[in-house]
């Protein structure tokens, strides 16, 4: 096993070390789960560092893979009840910088209440949903019925794997997982959502069943870059690294 910038999983479909995913048959980037306003409520801390971590991946998304459309696959914000300062100032900001530069769409998530009071500028999309091609982008938290021949990308569920060693030691990373012809579920963008561990046995996305993730392939993010892993019931099947 060894560590890649970027994985091409199928014909056109390429997982990268950003935590996005470029389809280059069609010229999207796709990303999920940013929850920006999450430091806020952990915390109660007014931290930036985490915001400009993410512009710098987007920047980097778009700086290699140039797409003609973006699309955030749900969960921008974080906050429930309301808006928080921290998305007061970072969703306009990353939504201003990206709709500069791209077509830009949003797939309403559970999270994303209120958004639209702080995410009004010119040349971005909302939608529940939406397809383009044999490619259905929703962002998972409300049952799905899934159509033969289409391809699900999907958010919410914050996949990530644990790892140990025989003296204890073990990594979580976020995963990407990967259904061929079926679905695509992508790990949160952000970099304080440590995930959950789909060694756990349940499932968070309604429309999936914990048969359909052991079947699936799975991709490591880690700071060195993506990391090609066995399919879940493999990983699972040994119990550590």
């Amino acid at each position: 096993m060894g560590f890649q910038h970027e994985i091409e999983i199928s014909d056109g479909v390429f997982l990268t070390e950003y935590r996005g995913v470029f389809l280059s048959h069609l010229s999207i980037c796709v990303i999920s789960d940013l929850h920006i306003g999450l430091e806020s409520e952990l915390l109660g801390l007014d931290m930036n560092a985490h915001i400009q971590e993410m512009e710098e991946r987007i920047r980097k998304l778009i700086g290699r893979y140039k797409p003609e459309v973006f699309v955030i696959n749900g969960d921008f914000k974080h906050t429930f009840s309301g808006n928080v300062k921290e998305e007061w100032r970072g969703v306009p900001r990353i939504l201003g910088n990206l709709a500069d530069s791209v077509e830009t769409w949003i797939v309403r998530g559970n999270h994303d209440n209120f958004l639209l009071s702080i995410a009004s500028v010119e040349n971005v999309k909302f939608a529940e949903s939406f397809e383009i091609q044999n490619f259905v982008f929703v962002h998972g938290h409300r049952e799905v019925r899934f159509v033969p021949g289409k391809i699900y990308v999907l958010g919410h569920e914050h996949p990530a794997i644990k790892l140990s060693d025989r003296v204890g030691g073990y990594v979580k990373m976020p995963v990407f997982l990967w259904r061929d012809s079926r679905f695509l579920l992508l790990p949160a963008f952000s970099p304080w959502t440590y995930g959950h561990d789909l060694a756990e046995g349940d499932v968070l996305l309604p429309s999936l069943g914990y048969a359909d993730y052991l079947e699936a392939e799975v991709v490591g993010c880690t700071e060195y870059g993506l990391l090609k892993l066995p399919r879940l019931k493999e990983i699972l099947s040994a119990g550590r690294l």
